[in-house]
């Protein structure tokens, strides 16, 4: 059996609830019937989630570290929900790079990126500035594929979500995708996740990186 990698490519995100899942998946299984859906390459249900800070390529030697830090941030944080609000896209609608289900309230999602962000600051981890918009991405424009046009867009149902972990993920890259797998989980405010909460290896259906997410 070969050794692990000393380093791992990862991601803090958030991971929605079973209806919050399935309402996605309804509202992309609707864009899919669209001529246009041809130029996309849509992520399995199962593999949905928030991300709140791509770290890169992170030493193994440097998670006990990075764990610390975030429980001490993530203990000041209350649970809170994210709704599900409106199709988007990435950079727009006439030219859907990434198409998303966009999340709101934005400003408490927005606190807890930032909070989450001061953990690998302290460790010198250089994070992406750019604006943190919340959503869930269904596809991506397929490579070497013109972006399409987003021309009806369906209504999504009102749901919410509670928010009361964050999970570091570790991204690999497959022959069929990029796998990412749970490597550890932190609740907000000290609220222990269910006995029942599953961590299960989730795989995307493209070797996209996680950054675009």
């Amino acid at each position: 059996m070969s050794a692990r990698p000393e380093s791992l490519r990862a991601f803090l995100a958030l991971v929605p609830d079973a209806a919050a899942r399935a309402e996605a998946a309804r509202v992309a299984e609707l864009l899919r019937r669209d001529g246009r859906s041809s130029a996309l390459r849509w992520v399995a249900p199962e593999s949905y989630h928030v991300t709140l800070h791509f770290l890169g390529s992170l030493e193994r030697a440097r998670l006990p570290l990075l764990a610390e830090h975030l429980a001490a941030e993530l203990a000041g944080e209350a649970p809170f929900a994210l709704g599900l609000e409106r199709v988007g896209a990435f950079p727009t609608t006439r030219r859907a790079r990434v198409v998303v289900l966009e999340l709101g309230p934005v400003a408490p999602a927005a606190r807890l990126a930032a909070t989450c962000g001061r953990a690998p600051e302290r460790l010198g981890i250089e994070l992406e500035e750019r604006a943190f918009r919340p959503h869930l991405t269904l596809a991506r424009a397929r490579r070497g594929q013109r972006p399409p046009a987003l021309v009806e867009l369906p209504t999504v149902a009102p749901l919410s979500f509670p928010v009361c972990d964050v999970v570091l993920f570790e991204s690999q890259l497959a022959p069929g995708g990029s796998r990412y797998t749970p490597v550890e989980r932190w609740s907000l405010a000290g609220r222990q996740p269910d006995a029942s909460t599953e961590s299960p290896r989730h795989t995307w259906p493209d070797s996209v990186p996680a950054q675009e997410d």
